[in-house]
């Protein structure tokens, strides 16, 4: 009895001088850093987009307009004191180089009586059928129906009429020679005729000049109520 005992007690001694299994073994926490206190929100204020402007130009001088004319249209005339001045305009039916002459005026004067402010004029204003429609903005503009006009002659049946008025005259002139000019040409190569060569005056120039001048003025108006 006493011998069991004895081995029991040895065998218990036993089992606690064995070293515990290793997955019961948990390694010691690693140490934990301090702490720091969190920083306050910074608040960033929401950033309004301007809306988008064009750059402005910097301001330029400004100037008198030049009395020069800046174009030249071909063959210039120079108008002389006894001269014989032709004064032209049409009205077309577009303004492709496919359109026609829908009616055409003339008016004759001296020059003389021109710069004696004495304004004798011989005019002549023909209407003809131009053969095709018009174009919307140009019927807006000279008032012609294409029902009105489909009634009227030729430019055919008045062109010795036509030519015999711009013979008479020394110089020619219109308000944008470089359009008017070639329709007249179109108008006579179509009947296979000539047109007289004359010297040519255009007075767009003038009229935007005198336009530029006014424009100026007012701006100097406008300028001396500051």
């Amino acid at each position: 009895m006493a011998a069991l005992l004895f081995a029991a007690l040895f065998v218990w001694l036993l089992r606690r001088a064995e070293p515990p299994p290793q997955d019961q073994v948990s390694p010691p926490p690693p140490p934990q850093p301090p702490k720091q206190p969190a920083a306050p929100p910074v608040h960033v204020p929401p950033v309004i987009a301007e809306p988008w402007r064009p750059p402005t130009p910097p301001p330029q001088p400004v100037r008198p307009p030049s009395r020069r004319s800046t174009s030249k249209s071909t063959r210039e005339a120079e108008i002389g004191a006894n001269s014989t001045l032709a004064f032209i305009d049409t009205e077309t039916t577009g303004l492709s180089r496919d359109d026609r002459i829908v009616s055409l005026a003339i008016a004759t004067m001296q020059a003389a009586d021109l710069r004696k402010g004495k304004f004798k004029l011989k005019t002549v204003h023909l209407v003809f059928n131009p053969a095709r429609p018009c174009h919307p903005r140009a019927s807006a503009v000279h008032g012609w129906t294409d029902r009105t006009l489909a009634r009227q002659p030729r430019f055919a049946d008045h062109a010795a009429e036509i030519a015999e008025c711009l013979a008479r005259a020394d110089v020619w002139l219109m308000h944008n020679v470089a359009y008017d000019r070639p329709l007249l040409t179109r108008e006579f190569d179509a009947i296979s005729r000539p047109i007289l060569d004359r010297p040519t005056f255009c007075t767009q120039p003038i009229a935007l000049a005198r336009q530029a001048m006014l424009q100026w003025l007012r701006g100097d108006d406008r300028r001396s109520e500051h």
